[in-house]
């Protein structure tokens, strides 16, 4: 099995062209569409299937363990994309991103029954090129879908990664999220 790989795609310009970056929440009712066929990519969070999310993502190498609830605060605190045939959610990306200088490509995944159609190469085309995410850098991760992204202008690079406990926090209902209580060891 390869190793994770991180890829990066540098964009060199500010999100409005003239030097400046809208405020986060000029974008907030910003809503793009796109049809292709019988299937479409939405930025509506509105139409998302969270449970149809969950169960592609749960057969993932990067995702298999994640829960729901951890999920869907991604999603709320993400930039993201479904795909959608007749109406069924079939597809699914996001980013996280500060909206100026950074943005990390994560979750991508098409339903198996859809593949081979082009819909991952218009899926990430779409995401990359999203007016949300027209940041200075943006980043991905990958075992087994270079050729995907470097069609994208995406380039192999090293990169370093601290990973933390995997899900050792609880997210609250309100959307917080807090550390789980663990009794010392030591006094």
């Amino acid at each position: 099995m390869a190793g994770l790989s991180c890829v990066t795609a540098g964009n060199g310009s500010s999100a409005s062209g003239d030097g400046l970056v809208p405020a986060a929440n000029a974008w907030r009712h910003f809503r793009v569409n796109r049809t292709k066929g019988s299937y479409q990519l939405t930025d509506d969070k509105r139409r998302f299937d969270l449970r149809a999310i969950h169960r592609l993502l749960s057969d993932t190498y990067w995702a298999a363990d994640r829960p729901r609830a951890a999920m869907k605060a991604a999603i709320d605190h993400s930039v993201c994309v479904g795909l959608f045939h007749e109406g069924e959610q079939v597809g699914f990306a996001r980013a996280v991103t500060d909206h100026a200088t950074f943005t990390w490509i994560c979750d991508v995944i098409i339903h198996p029954r859809h593949r081979g159609k082009g819909l991952g190469k218009w899926l990430v085309e779409y995401l990359v090129n999203h007016p949300r995410l027209q940041t200075r850098s943006q980043v991905l991760a990958t075992r087994d879908a270079h050729g995907l992204y470097e069609r994208f202008s995406f380039t192999r690079t090293e990169c370093m990664k601290r990973r933390l406990d995997t899900y050792t926090r609880t997210v609250r209902k309100n959307g917080g999220v807090a550390r789980n209580r663990r009794k010392s060891t030591t006094r």
